[in-house]
């Protein structure tokens, strides 16, 4: 299995490393299900540039890529398979390709680009750490981000197969993730990190470690990110009040899921919701 595993990684990431070197456009992947067992270059598992590391270098805005680049992808493509193209919140633009296997779970997502394009607004930096981003333009990055997918669709039987395998091994990485799924399932409800290890037959403590470990996140910060993901969508799709927003995705004090999202990105809700239609009646 672990030579399967391997066979699979090195040739997905020569597949990546020749198609970066023809369109000169990065590629991180996100494993959420360990099909590649961390056998790829350790770079080509985290947004690897002078801006994004400079961005990421303040614990604030790290928090908000790691929620942009872990958590949101699930609801992103709760109900699409499509390349979608998006502007990070420090003013990157890439396109996120869903790694699905043959049964529609989604176990990864490929991020091409870490590009800027016209429209980007980066943050204040030196023009050297800026540089660091190659100038694109949008079509460019989805014309790459088709080429990625064919590959994903191509081998998505693979992906079934090496998946189907680990079922039969139990790996702290599978912990975490079974731990997340039940977060994911759960995040409605009042749950806490002793509700959550017994569903996976570990201590509360031991679980703590390996989440922290595997995430670089606690589980308060973990379950946060999934409660907010939903509540970006939510925004984004409905005309729900913002209060019973709040409720439906686990907050019991409205005004503190108001402070909250403010505090993480910069501006309220109603703010974000307003933002979002504006931006999509602007591409219509």
């Amino acid at each position: 299995m672990i030579i399967a595993n391997a066979r699979f990684a090195e040739i997905f990431e020569n597949f990546l490393k020749n198609l970066e070197l023809c369109a000169q456009v990065r590629f991180t992947v996100r494993d959420y299900s360990g099909f590649t067992r961390k056998q790829m270059p350790n770079l080509r598992y985290s947004h690897d540039c002078a801006y994004c590391w400079f961005v990421k270098s303040d614990p604030k805005r790290d928090e908000r890529c790691y929620f942009q680049d872990v958590t949101m992808p699930y609801s992103l493509f709760n109900d699409s398979d499509k390349p979608l193209l998006r502007y990070c919140h420090a003013g990157v633009c890439e396109v996120m390709v869903p790694l699905r296997s043959v049964s529609g779970e989604l176990h990864g997502v490929i991020f091409c680009g870490q590009a800027k394009t016209k429209k980007s607004k980066l943050i204040t930096t030196k023009a050297k750490i800026k540089s660091s981003l190659p100038l694109k333009a949008e079509k460019e990055l989805l014309a790459v981000a088709e080429v990625v997918q064919e590959f994903c669709k191509a081998n998505a039987h693979v992906l079934d197969a090496l998946v189907e395998a680990r079922k039969h091994s139990v790996e702290p990485g599978d912990i975490v993730k079974k731990a997340i799924d039940s977060m994911r399932t759960r995040y409605r409800e009042h749950i806490d990190l002793s509700a959550i290890a017994k569903t996976v037959s570990l201590s509360p403590s031991r679980l703590a470690h390996l989440l922290k470990d595997h995430t670089g996140k606690s589980f308060t910060q973990n379950l946060r990110a999934i409660r907010m993901a939903e509540a970006h969508q939510l925004l984004s799709t409905t005309d729900i009040k913002v209060h019973s927003i709040a409720m439906m995705v686990g907050f019991d004090d409205p005004g503190y899921f108001h402070r909250l999202f403010k505090r993480l990105y910069s501006e309220t809700p109603q703010e974000f919701r307003a933002r979002i239609r504006s931006s999509t009646q602007q591409n219509k």
